[in-house]
């Protein structure tokens, strides 16, 4: 179960809460870092497999797409609370494996925008001729 959001008064736990950098950084908490950071990227990549369906008008497209980028989003939230924590030597490849999963993330979630945008555009077309 990944963070829904990072509100505290209603009793739902920040990023931080929810891997534990409260007791401070450890392997254990890497380990959840690089868990959800796949948990995200794997959310992107699901997006991207629903946005493939030539069945989604322009409106699913675009809550998609916004999905996605809500994901890479927090992605990029994890890689921050990466760099800020992981300062051993031995915690060091941490943000940079999260960095490369955001690379990929970003990429299909680019594309997820694109076919977005490209249906808005058709939509427009659609109404313009007719």
């Amino acid at each position: 179960m990944k963070p829904l959001t990072f509100d505290t008064h209603l009793g739902r736990l920040t990023m931080e809460q929810y891997l534990g950098l409260a007791e401070g950084m450890s392997p254990k908490v890497a380990g959840r870092m690089l868990t959800l950071a796949a948990d995200y990227a794997n959310d992107i990549v699901g997006l991207h497999g629903d946005c493939l369906d030539p069945r989604h008008d322009r409106a699913t497209l675009a809550h998609l797409g916004r999905a996605a980028t809500r994901a890479e989003t927090r992605l990029a939230q994890l890689l921050v609370l990466a760099a800020q924590h992981c300062g051993e030597p031995t915690l060091a490849d941490i943000p940079r494996a999260i960095r490369s999963t955001m690379k990929t993330a970003g990429h299909l979630r680019s594309a997820i925008c694109l076919m977005a945008i490209d249906a808005e555009q058709r939509g427009r077309d659609d109404r313009i001729a007719a």
